[in-house]
């Protein structure tokens, strides 16, 4: 394939923000598209996009999207796992480990959802509302991060694939700053392997320098639709 691949995505972190950190990580030569939201007459706009959308021959054409050379994939998820094969970061070493690798994908994935509903929800008008749903989704992270602690303490794993760095770890780092960004940021301190993980994430060497630099903009995480996470300065 091209020796520079090309993702595009939003300017934000988003959906794409743990594929960009497994391109540092790997440190591999990226072109890093990314689109800005219009300015309408009362709210953003995603014109923009919509006006290339269809002309870049993807099948499914949509924000995030990688172009490697002549090979063109759209999806998040799609895109994080070609990449991961690439740099032996998905572990399918048997149906079993690949089996937890997914079970552990979609279990994050769920996560993520609870705070996207929470947060693109219009039915909370009033601070008082939107506070109370708060607590219901601490609620809810609360049993999540106690999972993910127990499992972690399962044959004291140092990743959660095991020994080994994968895929999900970041997609996991990404999920879980979201929560400590938007909800609550010490959500994670009640939870000590929880909070070892991502310290260890945070260390990598290939990562630590991106993670604490403006390139990383960390307060940019999701659209002007959602109730907190988006900042429209550079």
């Amino acid at each position: 394939m091209s020796s520079t691949l090309k993702l595009a995505y939003w300017n934000i972190r988003g959906y794409a923000e743990a594929i960009r950190t497994l391109l540092r990580y790997t440190q591999t030569p990226f072109e890093d598209v990314r689109h800005e939201f219009g300015t309408g007459d009362a709210f953003p706009t995603r014109d923009l996009w919509f006006k290339e959308k269809f002309t870049h021959g993807l099948d499914f054409p949509n924000l995030p999207y990688l172009i490697d050379g002549d090979f063109k994939i759209s999806q998040s998820i799609a895109i994080l796992k070609y990449l991961a094969r690439q740099h032996n970061l998905l572990d399918s070493s048997s149906p079993q480990v690949l089996a937890h690798q997914e079970m552990l994908e979609t279990q994050l994935l769920d996560i993520r959802t609870r705070l996207i509903n929470a947060l693109y929800n219009t039915v909370y008008p009033t601070e008082e509302d939107w506070q109370a749903e708060r607590g219901n989704v601490l609620k809810d992270l609360a049993v999540w991060l106690g999972q993910l602690e127990a499992w972690l303490a399962k044959e004291n794993k140092s990743w959660l694939a095991g020994d080994k760095l994968t895929y999900v770890d970041f997609l996991a780092y990404e999920i879980l700053d979201w929560y400590r960004e938007l909800i609550q940021a010490d959500c994670l301190e009640p939870f000590t392997l929880l909070s070892a993980y991502v310290a260890r994430f945070e260390e990598l060497p290939q990562l630590k320098e991106y993670l604490g630099s403006d390139e990383y903009r960390k307060a940019h995480i999701l659209s002007p639709w959602a109730r907190l996470g988006y900042r429209s300065e550079v």
